[in-house]
């Protein structure tokens, strides 16, 4: 179903009038709380959490105004330079479910983040250390990182 019929699939499951949403191929460490926080002092309908990025590769950039909504926001796109990378997490309200298609494939970053202006969207900034686990080369880049955290 992609990642965005996968998260409207789930729309029955969800009790809360908020929800975390995580991709299962990137890792940030991040204080969920504080995320969840500031997504109800904003009033946001989708909040995505970043990381700022100086490198030059294939990520979704995030183009925000001076209170940090989002203007817009391209998937897979080279990021040219200093700007804000998606995380892979999110905070959804409720009512962001009734802007997802049923029962289609679709990708939440591509088809929705990238086509639809959604109004309250905003970007939470973390300074943590971001990685992208989602080839074997980058989990083994990952796994020596976390063994030097321990030792």
């Amino acid at each position: 179903m992609g990642t965005g019929g996968a998260i409207k699939n789930a729309e029955k499951l969800i009790k809360s009038d908020n929800v975390i949403i995580m991709n299962g191929d990137t890792y940030l460490n991040l204080d969920f709380l504080d995320l969840l926080k500031y997504h109800c002092e904003k009033n946001s309908l989708i909040t995505i959490a970043g990381v700022e990025s100086k490198l030059k590769a294939d990520v979704g950039s995030i183009f925000v105004d001076k209170e940090f909504k989002i203007v817009k926001f391209r998937e897979k796109s080279s990021n040219k330079g200093k700007g804000y990378i998606n995380a892979g997490v999110y905070v959804f309200k409720r009512e962001a479910f009734n802007i997802l298609p049923d029962k289609i494939k679709f990708s939440i970053e591509k088809d929705v983040f990238s086509s639809i202006i959604i109004p309250n969207h905003f970007l939470y900034i973390s300074d943590s250390e971001f990685f992208d686990i989602g080839t074997p080369e980058k989990l083994m880049l990952f796994e020596k990182y976390m063994k030097s955290m321990y030792e």
